[in-house]
């Protein structure tokens, strides 16, 4: 699954639709949700399960790719949305990857933004795996 990401990652050519359906491709793709923002700045935010291990990967790429160990816990979850809270809005009514909607997934596009969320980088947690068990 590392070696996956690290072969995405590691081009500098590709097209963002291109990228798309190679992640879409992983085994253990979740989910991929568009981000259209103005201007015509599009991102792609996909949800990848790893083969052998409980962690879920987040890639977050358009015009660089960055792909963390994802941790739903982490984010800030809404029991509704208000009006006028849409796309520009952090509100977020899941952070599960298999039930997260459009607005979810513009919502963590916002707390990503403005937060400290604690991530890891998906390199730093294969080499730490490669050291032997995480305490």
């Amino acid at each position: 699954m590392y070696q996956a990401f690290d072969d995405i990652s590691a081009r500098n050519d590709f097209a963002l639709p291109v990228l798309t359906d190679h992640i879409k491709k992983l085994p253990g793709h979740i989910a991929t949700h568009e981000l259209n923002f103005a201007g015509g700045n599009w991102w792609r935010i996909s949800f990848v399960a790893a083969e052998e291990s409980d962690l879920v990967f987040m890639a977050v790429y358009g015009e660089t790719i960055d792909v963390f160990v994802y941790d739903q816990d982490a984010f800030q979850i809404s029991k509704q949305r208000a009006e006028g809270e849409d796309y520009d809005s952090d509100v977020m009514l899941s952070a599960d990857p298999k039930e997260m909607g459009e607005l979810d997934a513009y919502g963590l596009w916002y707390q990503l933004e403005r937060s400290n969320l604690r991530l890891y980088q998906a390199s730093d947690v294969a080499d730490a795996e490669s050291c032997g068990p995480r305490p």
